[in-house]
């Protein structure tokens, strides 16, 4: 009994009779901004919310319990130039025993980046500030002063010299983040973040000022895909120095997506913090949402008066944004002109008695029906391998024709696209028969002097940033425009000089892809191997006016 109130004494006493010390999570991955200011507002939507609850040492009379709720968003991108701007608030709840010693933490932080080599990599800087204010319920504690020699007696003094039961301090903190792609298995992260970088003071005894030391630090944990399998791979290894104490967080965390949507994934995996504690970590994202809870095994010296149960956590993290709907396509449906009435043309005829009237049949103008079939007919739709042509690049031209792109997409299209759709793949290899017979139409119309207008409608899959997918559609276009000009050895290039064949490019990026399909591109199965998002990887071919 007197090891447990001993023990109780010292982790009550400690915050304010030693420098302090900040506090620490087994879900730290979970928990971006306290990890690191240098994350503020770099999710993948524009707002997240993070909610996590630490329970430790339940089983002693001296429990802490930790909350921490924070909120970032994207404030400011400029997806041309590639900076990036967040804003964030946390709020930070800490609770000794029954009370006795709470801490109350606000704070506010700031992130800006810069995105290099076609967003593969990311540099993110950071600043936090926060306000601390602690409070302390000495009627909740006791001191040897209070002890008579043989009992425990709470009317005698306890023969401190208590300053009072509130103090508070600012805090200043700064951090540094390095994003990369890992070609197409995942990406991986290095970061260094410092806190309570003023070592702020504060005191409730006189005499015995405590100091919050300066809390460094560094990490690395990354996102790997296990191949073309639903299982994937996600190591940390975290290290904090503080006040002489270290400590080392290695994190083995596996995930497997659930069900034909891949919308869920089952996390689960061991870690392990060097000499305190092992631990056991379950989890579920879905969708945007991730829900985890770790359990720690005590392996210290402390495991005898916890009996091993160290504690448990709880962490919520949630992402959204409003989805901007795209701008309807000014598009007027081409006017179809009634053939004109033909008078009957005068012909000489035999004069016999009967008949005495010879009726004329009009002639059919074959130009002019063939003109409405081609404005009629719809829009050609011809497609890509993911980010090609030119892939990794923000030009707006290429010199590759499409009828190379088209040969090397349909001798890839089981690896390229792993959903084994029939149809879609029927409606891939099809293309060049269509655009064929198109263009032998329009050339028809040519050699009749008729003048064509037509559309090159350039789209993209979500995965990249709308700017870059812009360019990519562009390339698309022109790589099509490409192949008009040598088509047929040349057929149509005079006409297209002469501006009796006229192509209008239009590049929507990514603006008409369908809400549901993933810009993930950590989720290749959704964002770049299913057939959603490789139907999205298009250009369309469409004549809308003959005269």
């Amino acid at each position: 009994m007197n090891k447990i109130l001993t023990i109780a004494f010292c982790l009550l006493t400690a915050p304010f009779l030693v420098k302090g010390q900040d506090f620490h999570w087994s879900l730290i991955h979970l928990n971006p901004t306290y990890l690191n200011p240098a994350n503020t507002g770099f999710a993948k939507k524009k707002n997240r919310v993070t909610g996590i609850y630490r329970d430790q040492w339940r089983s002693i009379p001296v429990p802490y319990s930790t909350t921490n709720i924070s909120y970032d968003r994207n404030v400011f991108h400029n997806e041309e130039s590639g900076w990036r701007l967040g804003l964030g608030a946390q709020l930070l709840f800490d609770k000794a025993g029954d009370g006795a010693l709470t801490t109350f933490r606000p704070a506010v932080s700031a992130a800006i980046g810069k995105y290099f080599n076609a967003n593969k990599q990311l540099i993110q800087l950071g600043i936090n500030g926060a306000y601390a204010r602690k409070q302390i319920d000495f009627s909740k504690l006791t001191f040897n002063a209070q002890f008579d020699g043989v009992n425990y007696n709470p009317e005698l003094s306890n023969g401190e010299d208590i300053v009072g039961d509130k103090a508070g301090y600012f805090d200043l903190g700064l951090g540094l983040n390095f994003n990369s792609q890992l070609k197409k298995i995942g990406d991986i992260d290095l970061g260094f973040s410092s806190f309570n970088l003023t070592s702020p003071k504060y005191n409730f005894l006189s005499g015995s000022e405590a100091t919050v030391a300066p809390r460094m630090l560094a990490y690395t944990k990354a996102n790997i895909d296990l191949g073309a399998s639903a299982w994937s791979f996600h190591p940390g290894v975290y290290y904090q120095y503080q006040n002489k104490a270290q400590e080392t967080l290695l994190q083995t965390i596996f995930g497997v997506k659930l069900g034909e949507s891949k919308n869920t994934q089952l996390q689960f995996g061991p870690g392990y913090r060097i000499g305190d504690a092992v631990v056991g970590y379950v989890g579920l994202n879905w969708k945007d949402l991730k829900v985890g809870f770790a359990f720690d095994g005590n392996v210290s010296d402390l495991k005898t008066a916890t009996a091993g149960r160290g504690a448990y956590e709880l962490a919520l993290n949630y992402e959204w944004e409003r989805k901007k709907k795209p701008e309807p396509e000014l598009f007027e449906p081409p006017v179809i002109e009634e053939p004109k009435k033909e008078e009957p043309e005068v012909v000489d005829t035999i004069v016999v008695p009967e008949p005495e009237f010879v009726v004329e049949v009009p002639k059919v103008n074959i130009v002019d029906s063939l003109a409405d079939a081609v404005r009629l007919r719809a829009a050609v739709e011809l497609f890509y391998a993911n980010d090609q042509p030119n892939p990794r690049t923000r030009d707006t031209t290429t010199i590759v024709s499409y009828d190379e792109t088209y040969k090397n997409y349909v001798q890839e299209l089981d690896k390229l696209v792993n959903d084994n759709d029939a149809k879609f793949s029927s409606k891939v290899k099809s293309a060049n028969t269509q655009l064929e017979l198109l263009l032998e139409d329009v050339y028809s119309l040519l050699k009749e002097n008729k003048s064509v207008v037509a559309e090159v409608r350039g789209f993209a899959s979500p995965l990249a940033s709308s700017s870059y997918n812009v360019n990519l559609t562009k390339r698309r276009a022109v790589a099509l425009i490409n192949y008009l000009k040598k088509w047929n050895n040349g057929a149509l290039l005079p006409y297209m000089e002469k501006g009796q064949l006229n192509l209008d490019q239009k590049a929507y990026g990514a603006a008409q892809a369908a809400d549901e399909i993933s810009s993930d591109p950590k989720d290749k199965q959704k964002s770049i191997y299913s057939t959603d998002a490789a139907y999205e990887r298009r250009v369309e071919l469409k004549v809308i006016e003959v005269k």
